[in-house]
């Protein structure tokens, strides 16, 4: 906010460009809390620049990944996944993914 302008005098306002892009990660489902599980995951993406933008979220699981389905998810390691892609100027995306997860 700018209380106090003085007149005349030119005004520069850049954004920060760190924060064009913003997330959520939600769990939606579990079959239990305890191991094996089965999760169903929602990561939203919003890009508020006016370009398209490269995303890429690592998500570390609670357990050893079985399964994994879901579009722009692959597997890094035995528990931890990434979400990457692309996303439009001024848009906000939503990807749903499954984990099936052992001890």
């Amino acid at each position: 906010m700018l209380n106090t302008v003085r007149t005349g005098y030119p005004l520069n306002i850049i954004t920060n460009k760190s924060q064009d892009i913003t997330g959520y990660l939600t769990l939606e489902n579990a079959s239990s809390q305890k191991l094996p599980s089965t999760q169903v995951w929602q990561v939203t993406i919003e890009n508020h620049s006016n370009k398209i933008q490269n995303y890429s979220v690592e998500q570390s699981a609670n357990g050893i990944i079985e399964v994994l389905e879901g579009d722009d998810v692959t597997k890094v390691n035995a528990n931890s996944l990434r979400i990457a892609g692309k996303i439009k100027a001024n848009s906000k995306k939503a990807l749903t993914y499954k984990l099936e997860l052992k001890n």
